[in-house]
């Protein structure tokens, strides 16, 4: 079984070799493959949780992640990873992807190449591919996020997590030159770096790793039954007739079993409501309105520092659509959990441009400033959540 790596959207695929990766169009139609994710099309959320049942998590957190999802809760594909200090990490990616990928049967596994990364309690690790950078902070959260504003990232991150005091870096490019450069900037963080053993990373993800397959509930691949000796037979005409008549009660059973499973599934969820809102009427609109008031009071603020990720790849993604636009700088405000991007431009009309699709990702965007320089436009954005 095969290995690759896949860039969305740009729909770039990369084989993955025993200690470096070769670029490829589409990868062999005719064996499985297990295949990683990364850049902008996917990432790890982290919300307060005050439930602690596994089972329990997982029913809530639609509800808990409906008002910051960047799409439609409908076109959301979530995937629960676990829980630590308050905070519940998942995986987040838009179902037209998964779908696309599921849709081609040879697709065995589909995983976040970020969160595959090794990693230790001290060092944060780093794998640097082209022009991107997957980061791996804890055993919970990674990301992943342009080369350009790796050193920026890490910065604000680290503030956050004293008890790193190194960077392990992964090179699985050939661009020795651009990864000199960064590492060098990288070392202004004051932490050791030392440099990973790729072939550690690439035994890694080229192993199973079932905890982080996003291929799961409606997704979940199931085997395929090989043919035994007995149904290449051919049978008499009574065994035939004897087999549908069989078939038929088997399927009228299995229907009947899953009309009874989906109303077990409404039963339980209207049982867990009424657990956490007992006395309040089950209307689906205030179900999600009141479970958001409840996890807004209860939670704690542990998972504040996370929403600069969040906002970072949202904004990179937009940014990454249009042409021409480089950022500067970015500043972090914790207390109004807000960016400041410094970037240049061709025109006003263009970081207008960027500003509408930004919008229209459910952020709050404000124009500080846009002044022209040159051929060139200089100017602010003020990046934040919608609520």
């Amino acid at each position: 079984m095969k290995t690759y790596l896949l860039e969305k959207p740009s729909n770039r695929y990369y084989l993955v070799g025993s200690n470096q990766i070769e670029a490829i169009d589409t990868p062999n139609d005719e064996e499985l493959r297990n295949i990683y994710l990364f850049g902008s099309s996917i990432s790890v959320s982290a919300i307060p949780m005050p439930l602690k049942q596994d089972k329990q998590i997982i029913k809530a957190l639609p509800f808990a992640l409906e008002e910051s999802l960047g799409s439609e809760l409908d076109d959301t594909h979530i995937k629960y990873l676990s829980k630590q200090n308050g905070i519940a990490y998942s995986l987040i990616l838009e179902s037209s992807i998964i779908q696309e990928l599921y849709d081609d049967k040879l697709n065995h596994s589909l995983a976040y190449l970020p969160s595959a990364l090794p990693i230790s309690e001290s060092s944060v690790s780093i794998l640097l591919l082209n022009d991107t950078t997957c980061v791996k902070i804890n055993k919970h959260y990674s990301y992943s996020i342009p080369k350009s504003l790796l050193e920026k990232s890490l910065y604000l991150e680290l503030k956050d997590h004293t008890e790193k005091n190194s960077l392990t870096v992964y090179q699985l490019d050939e661009d020795a030159q651009s990864n000199e450069l960064v590492i060098a900037q990288l070392q202004g963080l004051g932490l050791a770096i030392t440099s990973g053993d790729l072939l550690e990373v690439t035994q890694l993800i080229s192993s199973e790793t079932p905890n982080l397959n996003l291929l799961t509930g409606e997704y979940k691949r199931k085997a395929d039954k090989k043919q035994t000796s007995l149904t290449k037979l051919k049978l008499p005409a009574y065994l035939i007739a004897a087999s549908l008549l069989v078939g038929l009660t088997i399927t009228t059973l299995e229907t009947s079993m899953i009309n009874k499973q989906t109303e077990g599934v409404q039963a339980a969820s209207i049982e867990f409501y009424k657990k956490l809102f007992p006395g309040e009427r089950v209307r689906p609109q205030l179900m999600k309105r009141q479970f958001n008031d409840t996890l807004k009071q209860t939670g704690s603020s542990n998972g504040s520092n996370l929403g600069f990720s969040g906002l970072l790849a949202k904004t990179a993604l937009e940014t990454k659509k249009l042409k021409d636009i480089t950022f500067e700088s970015i500043k972090y405000n914790s207390k109004n959990k807000s960016i400041e991007l410094s970037l240049t431009c061709k025109s006003v009309a263009q970081l207008d441009k960027l500003k509408d699709q930004l919008t229209n990702k459910g952020l709050l965007v404000d124009i500080a400033s846009a002044n022209q320089s040159g051929s060139q436009v200089k100017g602010v954005l003020k990046v934040s959540h919608n609520g």
